[in-house]
């Protein structure tokens, strides 16, 4: 493969460091990443890569306009964590594609590798002139001090700010000790879902990214889930 200059868009945690990572195996070149939902149109490069989390299904009404939007004026997709992709997510991401980005060229990501060699001559190059990136407002951002949680309360309160308070978390990211592990814990949340991990270190803070977030509310559960 030639070398390239790509700009690589995705949704917050979609896996776009490691798509990087493995482009620039492939052979050299730049590649730039940029975050969903707000695109700086100066960053975008000739070669316009969207990267897709097909771990989940995706509900949000928003993420989905803004990856269909993308997609159609995308050089190719990369589907990204593709080992963990139960049956049904893999159909529903299948099936998007048929209907948001026919005929683009899809590369699947399997542990951070390509399997094949990716063809760059196959690639569209992006018009800047022609391209209509969408226009959205910057996600709400907060982020928390913390010790050691009761993991269990922390989550279930997360999930009832999302199914009873209309919180959007975009992104989730810390890693704390817990009353239920003797190891730190990571916790990794994105749009489609709120994981937890095993960390190395403990970071002793959680970051949100989102929409319709009450920071006064999110600190007071924070809190309350510390022993």
């Amino acid at each position: 493969m030639n070398a390239f200059d790509i700009t690589l868009v995705g949704l917050p945690g979609s896996g776009k460091k490691t798509a990087k990572t493995a482009l620039l195996k492939q052979g050299g070149g730049k590649v730039v990443i940029q975050n969903l939902p707000v695109i700086q149109p100066q960053m975008v490069l000739n070669t316009l890569g969207l990267v897709v989390d097909v771990r989940f299904i995706l509900a949000d009404a928003e993420g989905l306009d803004l990856l269909a939007s993308i997609a159609s004026q995308a050089s190719f997709i990369i589907f990204s964590f593709t080992e963990q992709a139960e049956l049904d997510a893999q159909s529903f991401w299948q099936k998007w594609v048929v209907q948001c980005a026919i005929n683009k060229p899809v590369y699947r990501l399997f542990y951070g590798e390509f399997k094949t060699r990716l063809s760059l001559d196959k690639w569209q190059k992006l018009t800047l002139t022609a391209c209509r990136l969408p226009v959205s407002e910057p996600l709400q951002y907060a982020v928390f001090s913390l010790q050691t949680v009761q993991l269990e309360h922390l989550l279930a309160a997360l999930d009832a700010c999302q199914k009873n308070l209309g919180m959007v978390f975009w992104r989730i990211k810390g890693s704390m000790q817990t009353t239920e592990y003797q190891n730190p814990i990571q916790i990794e949340g994105t749009l489609a879902k709120i994981e937890t991990y095993g960390a190395e270190l403990d970071s002793h803070q959680v970051a949100f990214w989102g929409r319709n977030l009450d920071k006064v509310f999110i600190k007071q559960i924070v809190q309350a889930a510390q022993l």
